[in-house]
């Protein structure tokens, strides 16, 4: 005889709230509004009589109630969904991909046209992160430290960022021979790896250049990497960016590293998959490609550091 459960509505509402500990980004998944969430979050608060979220100014947070139920609830849904696959299998389908914007669109997508015959793959251009073990996608790659609990992480190569101008902006503002010259120059930062204190900015770069007394605070500030790039390929400035996305522009002609040094950054990208479930011909097929095209980039001419 089972007990009697709450609302499966209710349930499925704080195991999403749970993993993105925001009611809004549950809402975003659930095609809900917020308040729906709130009220389906306080319906089950009601029928246990137990607090499962703090809400703070703009977060909740899980209390440890909501902590002790939360594996066996997220098992549950699991299990039903295996449930329902075993009727209804998955139709074939391309891989879906959920991949940072900035990897998608400088590195990823200029490659494409040299994926194996047969690998189809929709690719998810997005900064929030898939469920993969709840099947939102069947791999990812992510910018980050390489903790990803319940996922496993192959680290793709590491990065590094260098100074870098359109050869334009040089022609128009003179040359940029050594880097005092930078004090003539507006610089572009790039904020999007401040979850990293120790990631190199433009005053830790003139420091390493041997310049800290060269202004390094004004200048325009990016929160996506991609639009840096985009930034100093326009001629607004110079931008300390990152080596592997500017990769194709240098190629190109569309950007130039006008001199060193290059400093590495401690966060990487990773290709993730769900830990401990056996791989799809498609994600296995994908993998093997997407490494094959890491190391030819790795082994290119120019590709060592400054």
């Amino acid at each position: 005889m089972f007990a009697k459960l709450p609302p499966l509505k209710a349930l499925r509402a704080f195991e999403v709230a749970f993993r993105h500990e925001s009611f809004i980004a549950a809402a975003r998944e659930l095609n809900v509004t917020p308040s729906a969430v709130s009220h389906q979050i306080k319906l089950l608060e009601d029928v246990l009589g137990l607090a499962l979220f703090r809400r703070e100014v703009r977060a909740v947070a899980p209390t440890a109630a909501a902590r002790a139920i939360y594996p066996g609830v997220r098992r549950g849904f699991e299990e039903l969904a295996g449930a329902v696959a075993h009727i209804h299998p998955p139709k074939p389908g391309p891989l879906v991909l959920s991949c940072v914007p900035s990897f998608a669109m400088k590195w990823l997508i200029p490659r494409l046209d040299r994926r194996p015959a047969g690998l189809q793959v929709q690719i998810v251009a997005t900064r929030d992160r898939a469920d993969l073990i709840a099947g939102e996608a069947d791999m990812a790659i992510r910018f980050g430290m390489g903790t990803y609990p319940g996922l496993a992480a192959r680290r793709l190569f590491d990065e590094m960022v260098v100074p870098l101008a359109a050869p334009a902006l040089l022609a128009a503002d003179g040359p940029l021979d050594r880097p005092r010259d930078l004090g003539r120059f507006t610089l572009l930062h790039d904020d999007s790896v401040t979850f990293d204190p120790l990631a190199p900015d433009w005053r830790s770069w003139l420091a390493a250049a041997g310049c800290p007394d060269v202004p390094a605070d004004d200048g325009p500030r990016f929160t996506a990497p991609e639009n840096v790039l985009q930034a100093a390929i326009a001629g607004a400035g110079v931008a300390l960016g990152r080596w592997s996305l500017a990769a194709e522009d240098i190629d190109a002609g569309r950007l130039v590293v006008p001199f060193g040094p290059s400093l590495a950054l401690q966060p990487a990208y990773f290709l993730l998959s769900p830990a401990g479930r056996a791989e799809t011909p498609e994600c296995r097929l994908f993998r093997d490609w997407l490494l094959a095209e890491v190391a030819r980039f790795q082994a290119a001419p120019g590709r060592a550091a400054i």
